[in-house]
């Protein structure tokens, strides 16, 4: 499990990190969040969907067909070519943690990964002057603007949810003579969200909650290269077929 703590340089001005060579981290993650600011790249390569916290819901690529597994990450540990790269992964060794006796959240080291060195093995946290070294400040800057962009997106989900649009998406797996069901999964209904009234349409856009919901929509399509994906890793010579129910 991550073991993430805030940098500072009390602590850490002797420590060094490397860059991390490939996403073996996550091999085991089948859900990765997704932010507005990602949209337009997820969709085209990502089956998208929404799973239940505690706030409502939240906005999730599906990356396997089964939990503690991951069908992006190949064996060597890379992300398969050409397909988009979750920002919820892009950052790592890197987080934003939020503590409860700080104001905002501080960047954040996995103390926990061999990314980490207790010397100067790798790239240095600081510099000279005992401020953040350019390429952290860089990693700190994108990471507040997946900030900002989680906050956008989860007062777009919450717009969804108060619509009433957002209803359960059990996924039906075959394989061979196996069936089975994905649960846990919800989806936009797009027969609901074409018959809102002209004021709560209005209201969804206002909360930039549209792109969302059409994007969401259009990511289902994907769902079929999962199928493929998993048959490959399973080693059978047919993709499995999906199915998802629209009850």
């Amino acid at each position: 499990m991550p073991q993430f703590v805030p940098l500072r340089r009390s602590h850490h001005a002797e420590c060094s990190w490397s860059r991390s060579s490939g996403y073996g981290f996550v091999a085991r993650e089948m859900l990765a969040p997704i932010l507005s600011l990602e949209l337009p790249q997820a969709v085209l390569h990502l089956p998208l969907a929404f799973v239940p916290v505690e706030s409502g819901f939240q906005l999730v690529a599906v990356l396997a067909l089964r939990e503690s597994e991951n069908l992006f990450v190949v064996a060597d540990g890379s992300w398969l070519a050409g397909a988009h790269i979750p920002a919820a992964f892009r950052a790592y060794p890197f987080a934003l943690s939020q503590l409860p006796e700080a104001d905002q959240a501080l960047l954040s080291v996995d103390e926990g990964s061999p990314l980490i060195h207790g010397d100067d093995g790798g790239e240095p946290f600081f510099d000279a002057e005992g401020q953040l070294a350019p390429a952290v400040a860089d990693i700190l800057k994108f990471l507040e603007a997946c900030e900002r962009s989680r906050r956008a997106t989860q007062r777009a989900v919450q717009a969804l949810d108060a619509a009433g649009v957002i209803v359960p998406w059990p996924i039906n797996l075959r394989s061979g003579e196996k069936q089975g069901a994905m649960q846990g999964l919800f989806r936009i209904d797009e027969n609901l969200l074409n018959g809102l009234s002209p004021e709560a349409f209005e209201s969804l856009r206002q909360a930039g909650a549209l792109p969302l919901a059409y994007c969401q929509l259009l990511s289902a399509q994907h769902l079929e290269r999962l199928g493929q994906l998993a048959s490959a890793r399973a080693g059978q010579p047919e993709p499995a077929p999906l199915s998802t129910s629209k009850a």
